[in-house]
Formats: C-alpha cells, sequence, structure tokens
C-alpha cells in the first residue's frame, strides 16, 4: 500500500464532513482532549501551578465523571447527558484505535445500504440500548450486583449496532480481512459470541454485556426495517428538525415546468406550482440523506414525471 495514498484517502475522508466522518472525529477529538487534560494535570500540579491543593488523579477522576456513565441510578440523575457522552470516551490508544477501525469498516457499508441518518441513529440509539443492558445487569443480575457499580465507556456497544446492523441487513457480503475475504454475518458472530462468552470471565464482564445490548439493537433494529417498521424514525426526526435551519440545500434540483392549463387561474397555477415543487424538494432532500433506493414507487413516478418535463 502507498503511505501518501494512505494519507490522501484519510484526509478525504475527514474533509468530506459527512455524518460517518464526523463521528469518528468526534471520537478522536474527545480522547485528544482528555489525553492533553491527563497531561496538563499531571505537569502542572506536580508544579503547584496550575490547580491549588489538588491532585491530578483528582481532576482525571472528575473529567471521566463527567464523560463516562454508570449504572448506579443517583449517579445518573445527576449526570443524564453521560449516556451520550461515555460511547465516545475511550480508555488508551488500543481501545480507541480498534474501536473505530472496525467502525470504519462497517459503518461505511451501512451508510451506503441505509443513508447517513440511519447510520447516526443506529450508532446512538445501539449505544443506549448497551448502556440500557448493563445497568439492568448491576442492578438485577446477581453476578454484577456483586460486582458493585462502576464506570461505563467505550463506543463498543454502538460499534457493534452497527456491525451486526450491516450484517444483518447483508450477511453475506464479504470484506477484505489481509489474505482472505470473509461475509459479514461470520465477522458478526465471532463479536457477538466472543462477548457472550467472555461474561463468565468476570474481566470487564460489565464491557461485554453493554456490547451485546448494542449487538441486540442492531439486529433487532434491521429486522423491524425488514418489516417496514422503523424504530429509529423518531430519533432521525429529532436531529433533522435540529439540524434543518443549518444544512445548505442540495445543488440537485428538478423545477417544475408544467405547462398551465386554460381552465386554470393564475393563482391555481401558481399554487399547484408552489406544491409540485415543494414536494420535489422534498423527495431530493430524502435522496441526499438516505440514497436514491429510500424512495417508494409513488416517490419515484413523481420524480421521474417531473424531471422530464
Amino acid at each position: 500500500m502507498n503511505p501518501q495514498g494512505f494519507l490522501d484517502n484519510i484526509k478525504k475522508f475527514f474533509k468530506s464532513k459527512t455524518i460517518f466522518a464526523n463521528l469518528i472525529l468526534a471520537n478522536i477529538l474527545v480522547f485528544a482532549v482528555v489525553l492533553i487534560l491527563e497531561v496538563l494535570f499531571t505537569v502542572f500540579v506536580f508544579e503547584n501551578g496550575f490547580f491549588i491543593d489538588g491532585s491530578a488523579q483528582k481532576h482525571l477522576k472528575l473529567v471521566w465523571s463527567y464523560l463516562s456513565s454508570t449504572s448506579d441510578f443517583e449517579s445518573i440523575f445527576r449526570r443524564p447527558w453521560s449516556v451520550i457522552t461515555y460511547m465516545f470516551v475511550h480508555e488508551g490508544f488500543g481501545h480507541i484505535f480498534g474501536n473505530m477501525l472496525t467502525f470504519y469498516f462497517f459503518g461505511r457499508y451501512l451508510e451506503q445500504f441505509l443513508g447517513s441518518r440511519k447510520l447516526l441513529s443506529t450508532y446512538l440509539l445501539g449505544g443506549i440500548a448497551g448502556w440500557i443492558l448493563y445497568v439492568v445487569g448491576y442492578n438485577f443480575i446477581p453476578m454484577f450486583i456483586a460486582m458493585g457499580h462502576g464506570p461505563m465507556w467505550g463506543a463498543s456497544a454502538a460499534v457493534l449496532a452497527t456491525v451486526v446492523a450491516a450484517a444483518t441487513y447483508r450477511p453475506n457480503m464479504k470484506i477484505n480481512l489481509i489474505f482472505i475475504q470473509i461475509e459479514f454475518k461470520y465477522i458478526a458472530a465471532i463479536m457477538v459470541i466472543g462477548d457472550f462468552l467472555s461474561l463468565k470471565s468476570g474481566v470487564n464482564a460489565g464491557g461485554h454485556l453493554g456490547h451485546l445490548g448494542g449487538a441486540i439493537y442492531g439486529f433487532f433494529m434491521i429486522k423491524q426495517l425488514q418489516k417496514g417498521r422503523d424504530i429509529n424514525s423518531w430519533l432521525e426526526r429529532i436531529i433533522f428538525s435540529i439540524t434543518k435551519s443549518g444544512r445548505k440545500k442540495t445543488k440537485m434540483k428538478v423545477v417544475y415546468k408544467k405547462s398551465k392549463a386554460a381552465s386554470q387561474s393564475d393563482e391555481d397555477y401558481n399554487y399547484s406550482k408552489a406544491q409540485a415543487q415543494q414536494k420535489i424538494d422534498r423527495i431530493l432532500e430524502k435522496i441526499s440523506v438516505a440514497g436514491y433506493d429510500s424512495l417508494n414507487k409513488t416517490e419515484k413516478a413523481f420524480l421521474n414525471k417531473y424531471s422530464r418535463q
């Protein structure tokens, strides 16, 4: 592989400013900020010039407590945002590298299959599902109750939701792994089984439980989508309504040019023309977010009809 070509591809990927690229960038930025704070706290605390009567560990613990989540209900009520922020926090380079590499390979396919909005909602809801199972385990399952409440961080549940969703949607699609090609369904199965078997080890058992929560959500979401029920749509509508005002309008445009019927008044003609153009704009917005295949037959027929006029 050409190193320069690889670096150019990475630059091009992040410059694309897609939701997919921004998710990975958000994880990297949070990791970098926490790492920088760790260095600053350690250096300046020992010099007694940054925090008076404090310690590096104390302030680092404070940062982690604000960003990571937990299974303790009292702490959750004090930091409700941690249900989201925990899935952007990583401990160590190996942790974030493994998660983002896996997400890069599978996230791009899910984005191609179902669009960027579906990728984002799957990531977030998969992470929340992992958190829910983690909380349930540490409050109601004997082995986890005995371990006591602890912090939760990492994108693994969100990433595994993406992996399983892609594998459920296109189980026989293959991905290149060094010298071999392997189908999505086998990679997803290996990861899920590995997390399940790791529950008995006691080493990061809570993390593995959370991963399984994300996997369950990814599988269930796709199965429901295949039945015509989009369980992610509520979150996508919220995200769209928040970002709509700041989003640039798509450059692609179909202009409604239907001739005025003799029986139509100017007012009626202008109204029908505006209504048709609004419908076309909504269809084009849907294509820009979720792809042409997301259109139903009626929308495709409408777009095809007026694009030829």
